[in-house]
């Protein structure tokens, strides 16, 4: 772990669950003083002060692709290469769904906290309550666009969802939109400007940070 005020490190982790295991995924806990990684072996670990583990659970049968601790905190989401998305509340799975295409990325809803929102490769979102273990909504794009969702984000101040498509055609253009919902679109930034996959918010929530190639 680094400390960026003071360029060093303070923490250091090295993962003994396996001779050749490494650590594919991480998440912060948004309120505990504790981060969560994932392993290449299915196993997600609890790190505490020092990046002691405190517990560890072999949650998946592949890589740990993704982990997303909800706003709130009370859940949180695990995806691996077994094509399984998993939702663990107070150590407890309530929730389990195995996806027909690759997932690329999860939103949580900043104030419905048992809302996800999935991406996956085929352009298509799902939302789950994983609360009742219920499909709440999905977008399918048209048989004609070919689309894969490369990221996405909720903006905490206003609830609307924003999404990072890329649409492959000639042109292989990349739309930056934000939703009020799956079926309206209030805002939109189209343009050659490369894939945009990690989206991040300032701690105001005022403005959006993108990483593309």
């Amino acid at each position: 772990m680094l400390d960026v005020r003071t360029h060093k490190i303070i923490a250091d982790f090295k993962n003994i669950c396996h001779i050749n295991c490494y650590v594919s995924s991480i998440d912060f806990h948004p309120h505990l003083h504790h981060l969560v990684v994932g392993c290449s072996q299915g196993n997600i670990m609890e790190l505490h002060k020092k990046l002691s583990c405190k517990s560890s659970s072999n949650s998946h049968n592949g890589t740990v692709l993704m982990l997303a601790f909800s706003y709130d905190g009370t859940y949180l989401a695990s995806y691996a290469s077994d094509k399984y998305i998993l939702v663990v509340r107070s150590k407890e799975v309530i929730f389990r769904v195995r996806t027909h295409h690759p997932c690329t990325g999860f939103a949580w809803h900043p104030w419905r906290a048992s809302h996800l929102v999935v991406g996956y490769t085929n352009g298509q979102m799902t939302l789950y309550n994983v609360a009742s273990n219920k499909t709440l909504t999905s977008y399918i794009p048209s048989i004609e666009q070919d689309s894969v969702i490369l990221g996405l984000t909720f903006s905490k101040l206003t609830g609307e969802l924003v999404t990072s498509h890329r649409i492959n055609t000639e042109s292989n253009c990349t739309q930056l939109n934000v939703l009020e919902s799956f079926d309206r679109v209030v805002d939109r930034l189209s343009g050659n400007f490369g894939k945009i996959f990690y989206l991040k918010w300032s701690p105001d929530g005022t403005k959006l940070g993108n990483v593309y190639n």
